[in-house]
């Protein structure tokens, strides 16, 4: 069966891979612990952005980096190969540092007319300077994974994630302790969220810029054995740089566009839910709300869907192979098999989340656990929909209709956004509205993708 080849593919790189992604996002409970509430709030006002480049940086743009210099390396042009890393390097250098300058200075009017909390400005700053080092990174990524080895890249994704947490704790400390002064000074005791954020926004940069100081290490260290590569390559059409360049930014403006958009529904949740909130003046007990929501609910149940965003790694692959060979009715049977096995083990997970969900609350928001039993009762189910909305996205990737699945997903965002917007301004539900926004999003995007699978196989 292609699902079993698949995940025995992926091997120790699925592990590295499943280790990274729990250390990213299992990071946020001991540091809502340390700092306040309202701080986790504040962080994540502007954590969407970091959100795009995380997903961008670990699927588009090694994605292009890896399947150009592989095809070349397997034809044995190495000098090629070669032009497409530098060409790579430079355009997502050079978009990146171009995204975070235009970041940096519209900062001030995203955090305070878009957002009305206008503190997280200083976070918002900080996090421009992340983008040209997370361009590096994902570059490096497909370098190695092109020409054949991924350990370089995972080495470094778990350094990047262990680097950061320590000192994303620390600098939260100590950047916690000048806000209080600062807040005691100014009597404004929101200059303590900003700067408790701002310490965990270095040190997420700092665990990043480790990572990419890792990465150009092994890379000059792999250029020993590759160099005599390179050597013997007698290719005389050597591609310009200039073409690889456009080809790269034509490649990944398209296929960047579903983690734009899944992120984009993600702040007009946080934009409705601040706007309701602003017009009513209740900002303090909102932020509480909503730094549950993002540091410990987002959290707990996006840990149990690691596991099937790491095991669908290279399901568009093997989908695609299959397509080549018109091997619809395999086709048809991954599909289903994969659905039906969801189905039993995120619907047992679910049920166990919302049955425990007075225990969690109380286990992992001790001061704050009547919010976050309520948000999981209310959201438990949001395991589900996502393992099925994950699955079912890699399965339409690999059938490569990019054009109806970009379609859909804006469609979803649209339905989702209406409901949360009529949720907040025609009910008292509060951050419950942005919950069920954030169960009822997977949910669409997966009937959108199931009825695209059938519009195809069937």
């Amino acid at each position: 069966m292609a699902t079993q080849n698949y995940r025995k593919r992926g091997g120790l790189i699925t592990i590295f891979m499943m280790i990274i992604w729990m250390l990213a996002i299992l990071k946020f409970i001991p540091l809502s612990n340390m700092v306040s509430g309202q701080s986790i709030a504040v962080f994540s006002i502007c954590f969407q952005f970091f959100m795009i480049l995380f997903l961008v940086s670990g699927y588009a743009v090694p994605t292009f980096v890896t399947k150009w210099i592989s095809l070349r390396v397997s034809r044995g042009q190495y000098k090629n190969a070669k032009q497409v890393f530098c060409a790579s390097l430079i355009a997502s250098l050079v978009l990146n540092i171009v995204l975070g300058v235009i970041f940096f200075f519209v900062s001030d009017v995203y955090a305070g007319t878009f957002m009305h909390v206008s503190y997280s400005i200083y976070v918002m700053k900080c996090i421009a300077f992340a983008f040209p080092i997370y361009g590096m990174v994902t570059v490096f990524k497909g370098y190695f994974q092109g020409m054949g080895t991924m350990m370089p890249t995972c080495v470094a994704g778990i350094v990047e994630q262990v680097v950061a947490l320590i000192f994303s704790m620390i600098l939260g400390s100590i950047f916690h302790g000048y806000g209080t002064k600062i807040a005691a000074l100014l009597q404004e005791e929101n200059y303590i969220y900003a700067y408790s954020a701002i310490g965990i926004v270095l040190g997420m940069i700092i665990g990043a810029l480790v990572s990419v100081l890792f990465l150009i290490l092994v890379y000059f260290v792999y250029q020993k054995t590759f160099k005599k590569n390179y050597i013997k390559d007698t290719t005389k059409n050597i591609e310009t740089q200039g073409e690889l360049m456009v080809q790269f930014i034509t490649y990944i403006v398209p296929n960047a566009l579903p983690a734009l958009i899944f992120v984009l529904g993600m702040w007009l949740n946080q934009k409705f839910y601040f706007s309701h909130v602003f017009a009513s003046g209740s900002l303090k007990d909102a932020l509480v709300s909503y730094g549950v929501f993002c540091g410990k609910y987002q959290v707990l149940i996006l840990i149990p869907v690691i596991f099937l965003v790491t095991a669908c790694y290279f399901l568009p692959t093997v989908v695609e192979k299959l397509l080549a060979r018109e091997a619809y009715y395999q086709l048809r049977q991954e599909f289903q098999d994969g659905i039906k096995q969801i189905l039993i083990l995120g619907g047992v997970l679910s049920l166990v989340y919302t049955i425990l969900s007075g225990v969690l609350g109380g286990l992992f928001a001790k001061n704050n656990g009547d919010i976050l039993t309520n948000q999981l009762l209310i959201g438990g189910f949001a395991i589900l929909f996502y393992a099925l909305a994950i699955f079912t996205t890699a399965f339409v990737r690999g059938l490569n209709i990019p054009v109806l699945s970009i379609a859909t997903w804006v469609g979803c965002l649209v339905l989702q956004s209406i409901l949360v917007y009529v949720l907040l301004t025609a009910t008292q539900l509060g951050i419950k509205a942005v919950v069920i926004g954030f169960v009822v999003y997977p949910l669409f995007i997966f009937v959108a993708n199931y009825l695209l699978v059938r519009k195809e196989l069937y």
